[in-house]
């Protein structure tokens, strides 16, 4: 099959510079000394084919190379080492607002778009009307993008990257992010990209959106291929090698551990249940001892069906970060409307560290739920990813919304 992308010894390397002066007197004397530097490689001899109408989805752990991979096949980097030969038009989805400039209006920056994946002025005209259409900026479309809220810009660039027909989308994790209706839209237009034959390379931390929209896979660790070939294949491998990690920071872990005081599912009275209806609304009710947190953290809860594969995945991370010390934090999850078939599911709760990196506490099955029957005669869940709508709530004030880049349920 002919290959719409083709990576040949890939290695991309950067110089980390071991002292940074702080101060301009720093600087100057540091004009006479010898830097010292430590070269880190964030990809290294990566070799692997994607063909065309393939979809391809990149797995590994925070720091294993995804996104400087994508930034490689969209040429923001240059491989130190190797080649990259890319056949047809791109279009790439990375961080929230790559591609914009901010003081050009949301008009400007589609045209200026345009013509980067190498569209004519007029056939950006022909499209232009259903890029501002799906994005539902019709009223902010004059306005600079620097006024834009984090919303808007990524349903406007997500609107740009899929409407002007790309041959190759990149997409790095701009799915999880924005309202459930967002969300809903854009996993639409993906399949609609994906049945048009359009080549497709996803960076993800939610494997059922791997399992559910990729053909093949490729997973990273250390900036080397780890696994590449069949879904399935390469999800077990990486599951196992994420538990393989998780048991060897052991001592880490601890260090945390009974942060999670207590759990409840209740209803929207806030009364105790077991089992709800079909799209009956309910709410996870967490207790945080912060002062046993070893560092800020985030909250993740992960809904899971019976055979342990993951349903849904949230994260506190937008909204709220835990401080140590600050006593008994109470932390809602509000859970309305969900897609929930009937069956039996579990609730897995983690704190992580603000930067995604370190597993705080865990609590698998920490709250079992039961839809549809009671938890008694509940039958085997189906395996099937969903959305949910969820909104995060606490008291007493815990610390404002910082950035954050948490990572996935292992």
């Amino acid at each position: 099959m002919e290959s719409a992308i083709r990576l040949s010894h890939v290695t991309k390397t950067f110089r980390l510079e071991h002292a940074q002066q702080t101060s301009l007197k720093e600087a100057i004397v540091k004009l006479k000394r010898r830097r010292s530097y430590e070269e880190f490689r964030a990809l290294d001899d990566v070799s692997f084919d994607v063909d065309r109408g393939s979809v391809l989805g990149l797995v590994g752990p925070n720091g294993s190379g995804k996104s400087t991979l994508l930034k490689c096949l969209s040429r923001i980097l240059t491989p130190s080492e190797g080649s990259i030969e890319v056949h047809g038009r791109l279009a790439a989805l990375l961080e929230l607002g790559t591609g914009f400039h901010p003081e050009l209006s949301g008009r400007d920056n589609i045209y200026m778009n345009g013509s980067i994946l190498g569209l004519s002025k007029r056939e950006i005209d022909r499209r232009y009307d259903d890029i501002v259409a799906w994005s539902e900026l019709e009223r902010f479309i004059d306005n600079p993008i620097k006024t834009y809220s984090s919303g808007m810009v990524v349903r406007l660039g997500f609107s740009v990257a899929t409407t002007l027909d790309p041959e190759i989308l990149l997409v790095d994790e701009v799915l999880s992010v924005g309202d459930m209706n967002f969300r809903r839209k854009s996993a639409d237009k993906m399949r609609s990209l994906i049945s048009s034959g359009a080549t497709i390379v996803i960076v993800a931390h939610d494997l059922s959106a791997v399992r559910s929209m990729c053909d093949t896979a490729v997973s990273l660790e250390h900036g080397r291929v780890r696994a590449i070939g069949d879904v399935e294949y390469v999800l077990d491998d990486y599951r196992t090698r994420m538990h393989e990690l998780s048991d060897s920071n052991e001592s880490d872990l601890s260090a945390s551990l009974g942060a999670v005081k207590s759990t409840k599912l209740l209803d929207l009275d806030g009364r105790p249940i077991v089992a709800a209806d079909v799209r009956q609304s309910f709410r996870l009710a967490v207790t945080v001892a912060t002062d046993k947190l070893s560092e800020p953290a985030v909250l993740a809860a992960t809904l899971r069906a019976t055979d342990t594969s993951v349903l849904a995945y949230v994260s506190s991370a937008e909204v709220l970060v835990l401080e140590p010390g600050n006593g008994d934090i109470d932390v809602t999850l509000a859970v309305d409307d969900p897609p929930i078939g009937d069956g039996l599911y579990t609730w897995t709760l983690a704190l992580r560290s603000v930067d995604g990196r370190r597993l705080l506490d865990r609590h698998d099955s920490a709250i079992d739920l039961a839809i549809g029957v009671q938890s008694t005669t509940a039958t085997q869940a189906r395996s099937v990813p969903m959305v949910i709508d969820t909104k995060w709530h606490h008291q007493p004030a815990a610390a404002p919304r910082r950035a954050v880049n948490p990572v996935s349920p292992r």
